[in-house]
């Protein structure tokens, strides 16, 4: 009932305002969302495009001089790299044009207290503020179950003279692997959105000890 009388009480020029605000921004939040989904159905399917290739490889004879886990390590290799790619547009590109939007909605929302906080609300369902860290694991986790792969090719590759180019080069990979999850991490870190949730929730809860104390 409070939340009624609230609107009752905005300017009708304002409230137009805002909500044709709000709704351009949720046009555009709907979009980058929809760009988003596309690359991680992207990357699900090179995932499996790229474990299917390995597998069918495995069977088959090649008839070649390059033995068959040869091409295993290039394929495996090549669906991590294309992977990690696809998170960079993903999250680095797309995600950042759609937070862009989001912070405003947040922003909106902030501060004009009269609104539904449905975006600040969203924000806090998650634990991190953040929904790109759930989407880290899953491109990370893909890019990992690859270099297990590639690593298993290393090791029954059979030209390889010894097992310390093995070691090392076992090294190499999760020592790159070890890399992306750093650089995931840190560029998939956002604190804006949860700054200005922070400032609203201080002036909700003195906007509320002040009608208390009324």
């Amino acid at each position: 009932m409070n939340e009624t009388i609230k609107l009752d009480t905005v300017d009708k020029e304002l409230f137009d305002r805002v909500m044709r605000i709000t709704e351009t921004i949720g046009v555009h939040e709907i979009h980058f969302n929809n760009l988003e989904t596309e690359y991680r159905k992207l990357a699900s399917q090179w995932l499996l495009a790229a474990l299917g290739g390995c597998g069918l490889l495995m069977k088959i004879d090649t008839k070649t001089f390059v033995e068959n886990w040869v091409l295993v390590l290039g394929v495996s290799l090549a669906g991590s790299i294309g992977i990690a790619i696809l998170w960079m547009m993903d999250i680095k590109v797309y995600h950042r044009l759609l937070h862009t939007f989001f912070k405003e909605g947040v922003r909106l929302e902030a501060d004009f207290t009269w609104m539904r906080p449905i975006r600040i609300n969203m924000v806090k369902s998650q634990e991190t503020g953040d929904v790109t860290t759930r989407i880290m694991y899953y491109y990370f986790l893909s890019i990992s179950l690859l270099t297990v792969v590639s690593i298993s090719a290393i090791w029954n590759i059979s030209f390889f003279p010894s097992a310390i180019i093995r070691l090392l080069l076992t090294f190499v990979l999760l020592l790159l692997l070890g890399i992306v999850w750093w650089w995931m991490r840190e560029n998939g870190k956002s604190n804006e959105v949860l700054t200005i949730i922070s400032d609203y929730d201080k002036a909700k809860a003195a906007e509320n000890k002040e009608s208390k104390g009324h």
